[in-house]
């Protein structure tokens, strides 16, 4: 009994000399990370973190995602930078197993790239020029060192804190890391971050999102505010913590979303309701450029929601007012009347076109339509159009805000809408002859990888999206999307969702790649031009 008791007593004491020595391990990392994360300017939208090892660069070096997505000239300056390393053990010792954060900044009219990361030890200047193979390899510019890189014109600039470094082929990048007057990332934006790479040390790379400065981000290459399907962003703050999952022909990230539920947002509303399941992405035609579904499981505390959020911002009363008119010079009570033919699933999407059309499930499409005609007035085919702004606005909310006085038809119990007459008339005639999305090979090979549970399910079809995507982005952004040898040409399409999990969102992010037997472009050039002559 004596041996049991010190056995015990020894066994004690090591797991607690061990769980000391492991939270001491992570309290030095997370103080390093700190130091590390708050020497990025705030602007950085996308962090994206991995341990410094052979391991990781080796999965970049034959995973030719990254290169379709950086491109290939950024794709060689990483390589570029890897070279270095090996090249020079000393320095590499620097930063064995350590995190490494690449951020992601818009600079004039580009993005530029911000490495940042710990170092095991200070390195005093001349040690480290000495390291990097001397004068010739490596010189002072100011408060930064200009690296040369083998075959490269541009150098490579570095920023030596004590044992913080950080790098970037942007001078005027790293000049702003350098001056500290720059605001550097928030410290709920930094915990994020720590709380993700603590949680995740399985996972070779990890993406981090701030939705507060992803706005501003976007919106400094596009050459108006944030419109349709993607105007959601608008309004949302918090933050995604995403873990990739490597696939050969995609890019696959999972994780958390956390919004802020003090701050109203149309997208906060869903973290009351549950995974639902929608097939209304089945219904979409062969020619969408993007589309977002919405499900829902429970539509009484969705429209209480919703009525808050309307009340936050002011229009609640307004919006009941358009009501009553209705009752008062129709007869008809939306609210007595319609309501209870919602069922729980709406979508928007937009064609190559640039049409953009909703559509909304509902009970019984033969009553709804008795109801509706009061409201409205016939234009042709079995087309009307709804004579009262923001029905569809009250009862969904901000993805049918642009849908004040629409076409709409209804069919198989759809209530289908758009603000184009004609734009309406050749969806029916895709739908009739069944030409969805869905029916192609690609898509359905698309859709097999997607979760059919979400609450909020946005896609993005790359070849359809040329033409918007060329008029929606300033300048050279547009061209470089749109162009023939742009590296992204290899993604079919890029599917994000969101569904509600306990107060937050669990999160899939999905980037897949073209097959050859069926080729990118849905859509002639010659066409594009036109429908970009026609909307400049």
């Amino acid at each position: 009994m004596k041996k049991f008791l010190i056995l015990t007593c020894v066994l004690l004491v090591l797991t607690i000399y061990l769980a000391f020595r492991y939270f001491s391990n992570l309290s030095v990392d997370t103080r390093k990370s700190d130091a590390v994360l708050a020497s990025i300017p705030a602007d950085a939208a996308l962090v994206l973190e991995f341990s410094h090892d052979r391991t990781f660069y080796e999965i970049f070096r034959d995973y030719p995602l990254f290169e379709y997505l950086l491109g290939h000239g950024r794709s060689e300056k990483i390589q570029d930078i890897r070279q270095v390393l090996d090249a020079h053990p000393k320095v590499a010792a620097l930063l064995d197993d350590q995190k490494v954060f690449v951020s992601l900044h818009h600079d004039r009219d580009s993005v530029s790239l911000l490495w940042s990361a710990g170092l095991k030890e200070a390195v005093p200047d001349k040690k480290l020029i000495a390291s990097l193979g001397g004068p010739e390899a490596v010189r002072k510019a100011g408060n930064l060192f200009a690296l040369s890189l083998k075959d490269r014109k541009e150098p490579f600039f570095l920023l030596m804190d004590g044992t913080t470094a950080a790098g970037s082929f942007s001078r005027t990048l790293l000049e702003k890391v350098a001056a500290k007057k720059t605001p550097g990332l928030g410290s709920d934006f930094i915990r994020e971050i720590n709380a993700g790479t603590a949680g995740s040390r399985n996972s070779i790379l990890n993406l981090f999102i701030d939705y507060r400065t992803l706005l501003p981000f976007l919106g400094s290459f596009y050459r108006e505010k944030l419109s349709g399907n993607f105007s959601l962003l608008n309004n949302i703050s918090g933050f995604s913590t995403l873990n990739m999952n490597f696939k050969s022909d995609a890019m696959m990230f999972n994780g958390i979303t956390r919004v802020d539920t003090v701050k109203p947002s149309y997208l906060g509303i869903f973290l009351h309701q549950q995974a639902a399941e929608s097939t209304m992405m089945r219904l979409i035609p062969q020619s969408t450029a993007n589309a977002i579904q919405f499900a829902l499981t429970d539509y009484g505390r969705f429209e209480k929601d919703l009525r808050g959020l309307f009340r936050a911002r002011g229009e609640l009363e307004k919006l009941q007012a358009d009501l009553k008119r209705m009752t008062a010079e129709t007869g008809i009570d939306p609210e007595r009347d319609i309501r209870e033919n919602w069922a729980p699933e709406f979508s928007t999407f937009q064609t190559a076109n640039h049409e953009r059309f909703g559509m909304i499930r509902v009970r019984d499409g033969r009553k709804l339509g008795f109801l509706l005609e009061p409201l409205s007035r016939e234009a042709a085919d079995g087309i009307r159009r709804l004579d009262y702004p923001n029905l569809l606005y009250f009862y969904f909310g901000d993805p049918f805000r642009s849908f004040k006085k629409p076409y709409y038809y209804i069919t198989d119990n759809l209530l289908i809408f758009s603000n184009s007459q004609a734009g309406l008339r050749n969806y029916i005639s895709d739908y009739q002859r069944q030409h969805f999305l869905y029916t192609t090979p690609r898509y359905r090979s698309f859709e097999q990888l997607v979760s059919n549970q979400s609450n909020i399910s946005l896609f993005i079809h790359n070849g359809n999206s040329r033409s918007i995507t060329r008029s929606s982005l300033k300048g050279t952004f547009g061209g470089s999307f749109s162009a023939r040898n742009s590296p992204l040409r290899n993604f079919y399409g890029l599917s994000y969702q969101w569904t509600s999990d306990d107060g937050h969102f669990f999160t899939n992010l999905y980037l897949a790649t073209v097959q050859e037997e069926e080729p990118v472009p849905a859509i002639s050039d010659s066409l594009l031009r036109s429908i970009d002559t026609l909307i400049k």
